[in-house]
């Protein structure tokens, strides 16, 4: 390339403009967009359980679409005690406080070590008030 006949070449590809697209900014879902989504959907269905599931794994491991389709069974890890925890987490996220303090339960009954941080967890703020969550520190003997 240091041939003098490319030189000539070469200058003329380096004064080529390089095309720059604009770019848009990257949107967000925001709170009451992220709960109509979830709300379209009707966890009562097999469908629908597998859907909700998909949404909330996209929205709390930030995947894009392909990736999660890429999953496959040996990627996954489910543990009984902790996984219960992980799912109130969702339902928490979500604002399905109901199915949250289902799973709160699992949880407790399966024996989650994870479930010793029950009552400073940020995220139970929410459910806090309740009186099943009320009675969940109680037989964990948390302060209320």
């Amino acid at each position: 390339m240091r041939d003098p006949e490319f030189v000539e070449r070469s200058q003329r590809l380096l004064a080529v403009p390089i095309k720059r697209a604009r770019t848009q900014p990257v949107e967000y879902l925001d709170d009451d967009e992220l709960r109509a989504m979830l709300e379209a959907v009707d966890p009562r269905k097999p469908d629908g359980q597998r859907d909700y599931a998909m949404l909330l794994t996209l929205f709390n491991t930030g995947a894009r679409v392909q990736e999660l389709l890429d999953l496959r069974p040996i990627d996954l890890q489910f543990r009984t005690a902790a996984g219960a925890n992980h799912v109130a987490a969702l339902y928490l996220r979500a604002g399905e406080n109901d199915l949250a303090l289902e799973w709160l339960e699992r949880s407790f009954d399966a024996g989650d070590p994870e479930m010793a941080h029950l009552g400073v967890e940020p995220l139970n703020d929410a459910v806090r008030n309740d009186p099943r969550f009320q009675d969940l520190l109680r037989r964990m003997n948390l302060p209320e």
